[in-house]
């Protein structure tokens, strides 16, 4: 006989609880209807398979991303997406990453956005933790981009990145000051004076609140943000395996990777076009 792994078992075992089988219904006393959810099998199955085991082996933010994902897939009438998020995240986890998800309190497991915190917090690697700083930290607006559009760019990062321990405040502030003029201009004439003058709070809820009118009204339709290279070099660099090495090991912004590599082309006085990749020129004929 053989014998089941533990992922295996956890999915035999989902699979026999909601399995159909005949019911006896009562003529005198009518059984009352169960309100109840099932999540799709294929979904389950898939996460099941590939479980989050907390032992370093895979990215917590990864195992969250498909969480999410998937979840953003189906609807289950009834209830809520964030209810099916929790249910998917246990049945995801294997061997001590399931011990500490049933060692949490009632009030952590029953709210999502506390619940995926914690998560964060427990399985985030410190390296993991920098990098995210890293990233939020050095976030920059694309030319062209609206204030709604770079907002939503770094809310994303935020959302993605939890755990990255800078305060609103610094969040705000160097959002602001990266911005072109224009939009320092639109947030500054929203508060009465000066954007830097709002609490955290309200200079929060006023990004928020020009997000949510430039949706309302497809203000951002077809805006779209771009970058200049300047130089054909420049771009064929912003392709390579070399800029995104860049990019993650400084946690810089596309952005601010071209805008050097433009000043240090111009420095150097190479041609704007027809220099995509150095080649060393041949040897001078032997001539002797």
């Amino acid at each position: 006989m053989a014998f089941m792994n533990r992922a295996s078992l956890h999915l035999a075992l989902y699979e026999s609880a909601y399995a159909t089988t005949a019911k006896v219904v009562e003529t005198a006393v009518p059984e009352i209807p169960k309100v109840g959810y099932k999540i799709p099998m294929g979904h389950v199955k898939r996460v099941m398979k590939n479980p989050f085991t907390g032992d370093g082996t895979k990215s917590a933010r990864e195992h969250m991303e498909i969480i999410e994902d998937i979840c953003g897939l189906f609807r289950l009438p009834g209830i809520s997406e964030d209810q099916v998020k929790r249910k998917l995240l246990y049945l995801s986890l294997s061997g001590n990453a399931r011990d500490w998800y049933r060692s949490l309190d009632e009030e952590v497991q029953n709210e999502w956005s506390i619940l995926r915190k914690v998560f964060f917090l427990k399985y985030f690697t410190p390296k993991e933790a920098y990098d995210n700083r890293c990233y939020i930290f050095n976030f920059w607006p694309h030319l062209g981009e609206s204030i709604t559009q770079a907002w939503g760019r770094l809310k994303e990062l935020l959302r993605k990145n939890p755990c990255h321990y800078l305060t609103r405040k610094l969040i705000l502030i160097n959002f602001y000051v990266r911005l072109p003029m224009k939009h320092k201009e639109i947030l500054d004439n929203s508060s009465g004076g000066s954007f830097t003058n709002n609490t955290e709070e309200e200079a929060w809820n006023l990004l928020e609140t020009i997000s949510e009118n430039t949706s309302h009204w497809d203000l951002d339709k077809g805006n779209e943000p771009y970058f200049d290279y300047e130089y054909s070099c420049v771009e064929n660099f912003s392709t390579s395996i070399l800029f995104k090495n860049l990019s993650d090991t400084f946690g810089l912004d596309p952005y601010v990777i071209i805008e050097i590599a433009k000043g240090f082309a111009d420095h150097i006085c190479v041609p704007k076009s027809g220099f995509e990749v150095y080649v060393e020129p041949p040897p001078f004929p032997n001539q002797s």
